[in-house]
């Protein structure tokens, strides 16, 4: 067996076995010589950063994660006095998640911390000390389209469509003006919606703002369309440039059901005797949020009788507003406080002479009592008419994504902003 065919060999039986990993080389052009070398040691691999994600655990404080990651005592003390004027890291949330970025060699880098649906904390270790940013969150917004028929409840026709109820809530909450949403809705209502979705990473993460939105409500059509000022207010407006906010909303819950309407004789139902009930009584869980119905002054809020904790708010135009049979109040609500339409002054109960919980709704029109469901307010200011022109604009664009369904529907959403630098869609993207 020549030497050529020898190497040849004892390469192939180290190949496959991995034995000692040498190397055979020829001495040189036609030299049958041979010589075995061991290959340079492979370089070892660098360890690489890498990203870890916790769950904050109930009953758990910032301490027990960051010691986790070699911080001591003593340097989590500096850590959370340097981040405290940006954000108290002793306020963490059980159910929150914490990501922490680690060097090749296991050292704490950097973390941030998710607050809100808004934004989150970054912390970050620097020569001088842990500096703290708050951040918002990196969202990516998508235009949609949805359309339902009401059979039962506004919630169910929106979850047919696969979307979530704070879609409903911010429906309800737009039309809240026209539409009493437990009282006033029928089988057969419908609307229709442009609205944007928000995520993160890709992923689902709630919503943007609702752009353009119609609702027949008994046979009644009311449209709203968002309209970006040029300080960055939105407001929205009908297609005549009409404000859709009134004086005073047509409920103050979100949820809830009608039990009694306003009467001049009706049975009281713990009394067993006819007399008049002068509001509207809305059922609804202990707890339930109770908004004010408008901007006013709180001139009562305290125990009366038969209507227990009780709220009564001054409005303009001569209007007075009042809440019975509460379990509480919110902060802060006192006679003299002056409050904001929408704000939530108390807290659904059943206090007084009731016989469940629920809110007796009531409304006062130069001092005589009417009935909630049928009576009139004024629309806060309209558009400034030299506004209208671009309100048009926004209006036809909208409004011709509404106005079809399928392919077409699709095409002018995928056109909806255009492509040209204009400033006045620019305003209109803000949110």
């Amino acid at each position: 067996m020549t030497l050529k065919r020898i190497a040849l060999l004892l390469t192939l039986t180290l190949g496959l076995t991995g034995a000692l990993g040498v190397l055979v080389q020829r001495a040189g052009a036609g030299d049958e010589r041979v010589r075995v070398v061991a290959p340079a040691a492979p370089p070892e691999a660098e360890a690489r950063p890498r990203a870890v994600r916790e769950a904050i655990q109930p009953r758990t404080v910032i301490g027990d994660y960051l010691s986790r990651y070699g911080v001591l005592p003593g340097e989590v003390d500096l850590l959370l006095g340097a981040v405290r004027p940006v954000y108290d890291l002793t306020m963490i949330r059980a159910g929150h998640f914490l990501d922490f970025q680690l060097t090749g060699d296991g050292r704490l880098e950097s973390f941030r911390y998710g607050i809100d649906a808004d934004g989150f904390l970054q912390v970050d270790r620097t020569e001088s000390g842990w500096m703290a940013v708050r951040k918002p969150h990196p969202y990516t917004f998508t235009d949609c389209c949805a359309a339902g028929v009401i059979t039962d409840h506004l919630f169910g026709a929106i979850a047919v469509l696969g979307e979530e109820p704070q879609l409903a809530v911010a429906l309800a909450e737009l039309f809240a003006w026209d539409v009493d949403f437990y009282a006033d809705l029928r089988e057969g209502d419908s609307f229709r919606i442009l609205f944007q979705k928000r995520l993160l990473n890709g992923q689902p993460a709630g919503y943007g703002p609702i752009l353009a939105a119609e609702f027949v409500n008994q046979n009644q059509a009311y449209r709203a369309f968002r309209y970006v000022h040029a300080d960055g207010k939105a407001e929205y407006y009908t297609p005549a440039g009409e404000s859709v906010r009134k004086e005073l909303l047509k409920s103050p819950l979100k949820m809830g059901r009608l039990t009694s309407r306003f009467s001049h004789r009706r049975r009281h139902p713990t009394l067993k005797v006819y007399r008049p009930h002068l509001g509207i009584d809305i059922a609804a869980p202990v707890g339930t949020p109770v908004h004010a119905a408008g901007e006013g002054i709180v001139t009562f809020a305290g125990y009366r009788g038969q209507a227990g904790r009780m709220i009564e708010v001054r409005h303009a135009h001569r209007f007075t507003t009042q809440y019975l049979h509460l379990s509480r109040y919110a902060a802060g609500i006192r006679p003299g406080a002056r409050i904001r339409q929408g704000q939530v002054i108390g807290y659904v109960g059943s206090s007084g002479e009731s016989t469940g919980p629920h809110l007796d709704y009531r409304i006062k029109q130069n001092n005589a009592y009417v009935n909630p469901l049928k009576t009139q307010f004024q629309r806060a200011e309209p558009l400034p008419a030299d506004r209208l022109p671009e309100f048009q604009r926004l209006v036809v664009a909208y409004g011709r994504v509404l106005g079809v369904e399928g392919e077409l529907q699709q095409y002018y959403l995928a056109r909806l902003w255009p492509a040209d630098e204009d400033p006045f869609w620019a305003r209109q993207a803000a949110r």
